[in-house]
């Protein structure tokens, strides 16, 4: 292995090391039990569970380079980071965040709304 390729490899580890947040595996997010009356606090909770664009990046260059590769084979968590990688884990959020605005009666649910101001009641034209 070259100094380049020692360099890569160190530098993918770090950037993993760094940018790893405790996420929920898709397997719960399927058994997500919505709560109507947590709706505001769910959908936030929801909400910080997304990957951002770089994270989904470093799941990619995780999954190339052979090392990280066998880790996350080795330690279960391929399928988790496949998933974000791919989509899929943003896809079954965003599923999981319209089941609340439907069964939770948030059809005036906006990023606005959420954090700043939990009562329903008020609608924005009163804000």
């Amino acid at each position: 292995m070259s100094i380049n390729q020692c360099s890569i490899a160190v530098s993918i580890f770090l950037i993993s090391a760094c940018a790893t947040k405790q996420r929920l595996s898709s397997d719960e997010l399927a058994q997500f039990k919505i709560n109507c009356e947590k709706r505001y606090e769910q959908y936030e909770f929801l909400e910080s569970q997304k990957y951002s664009l770089d994270e989904r990046i470093i799941l990619y260059l995780q999954t190339l380079y052979p090392p990280t590769l066998f880790a996350l084979l080795r330690d279960g968590t391929f399928k988790d980071n496949h998933d974000g990688m791919d989509g899929k884990h943003e896809a079954m959020i965003r599923m999981t965040q319209r089941q609340l605005r439907e069964h939770c009666a948030l059809t005036d649910l906006n990023k606005q709304q959420i954090g700043h101001n939990n009562d329903p009641s008020i609608s924005r034209d009163q804000k």
